[in-house]
């Protein structure tokens, strides 16, 4: 067996590959496509990714740095790093409530002194403004919670810990982010079309 460092074609990460046989062939390969074809070729070419254990996408239109810090946050926990990762998942949450677009949104509500509020008082901000919904800011809160858990306390995090706050962390970003843009995108068509 050979393990081969690569390099996706699509984003650009690194990962490792197991293989029972030369990869030469194959050309250039895609993360997706190396993950997406390995359990079916498995079987007849044997080789698979080993490293990290774990790639995910951001939710669409999270902007930078905000993805950047879920993306490390997610590498961390492909890296079976948990306490790091929950760190990071806390970090992106964070940057997420101080979003140029967020605390832009809540200024043209006249909510004063938002920005210089705890994390927790911003989310409970965006849960009384209807920015998010109630069951959102229960998973925020946890985020906050669990990443202050991954920082301070003295006794190690866990792996399926780290893998709630990433799923929690996807649903936060989809509410604050994606959602908006794409309602945003059916307006603009609609509009375009009733008035052209």
């Amino acid at each position: 067996m050979q393990t081969y460092f690569c390099q996706c074609t699509s984003c650009g990460r690194e990962f490792l590959l197991d293989s029972y046989f030369s990869l030469s062939s194959l050309g250039a390969l895609s993360t997706s496509e190396a993950l997406a074809a390995g359990p079916e070729l498995g079987k007849k070419m044997m080789w698979d990714v080993c490293f990290p254990a774990e790639y995910a996408d951001c939710p669409e239109d999270v902007p930078d740095p905000i993805k950047v810090f879920y993306l490390e946050a997610v590498r961390a926990l492909g890296s079976s790093l948990p306490n790091a990762a929950g760190a990071m998942f806390r970090k992106t949450l964070e940057a997420a409530t101080l979003d140029q677009n967020i605390t832009s949104l809540l200024s043209s509500m006249a909510i004063n002194g938002y920005s210089k509020k705890s994390l927790f008082g911003r989310i409970e901000e965006l849960n009384k403004s209807g920015v998010i919904s109630p069951v959102i800011f229960r998973l925020a809160d946890a985020i906050r919670q669990e990443g202050n858990a991954a920082v301070h306390d003295t006794t190690a995090y866990s792996l399926s810990e780290a893998k709630a706050l990433k799923a929690f962390t996807e649903s936060v970003l989809m509410q604050l982010f994606t959602i908006p843009a794409k309602l945003s995108l059916t307006r603009a068509v609609v509009n375009k079309s009733v008035h052209p």
